[in-house]
């Protein structure tokens, strides 16, 4: 999807996981993502770079894995890139006890 997005858009991608009000810590796709005060680079990569916006990370334990998956067929309304196209990225945590979609 990402490169999907990439094909259609000229500027240099940002997936952002936050923790606010408006965005929960869904995965927001970005063009040309502009960072504020807390946010912080987790991943520099072509085509996308990951952005982790603080505060409210700092609940996940130390140990969990992070995990960005695509939900195919969801009409939404989101601010994020991805859906034009009816699908929403979602992330999910890997702990020892299970998964968590969150």
């Amino acid at each position: 999807m990402i490169e999907t997005v990439g094909r259609d858009r000229p500027g240099k991608l940002s997936l952002v996981i936050g923790g606010g009000c408006c965005e929960g810590t869904a995965p927001y796709l970005f063009e040309n993502y502009f960072p504020g005060d807390g946010a912080v680079l987790v991943c520099r990569n072509d085509p996308v770079d990951i952005w982790v916006s603080l505060p409210g990370q700092e609940s996940v334990p130390e140990h969990a894995s992070w995990v960005v998956d695509l939900a195919r067929g969801v009409v939404n309304d989101s601010m994020s890139l991805e859906s034009d196209w009816d699908c929403r990225f979602v992330l999910r945590t890997s702990e020892a006890a299970g998964e968590e979609t969150v």
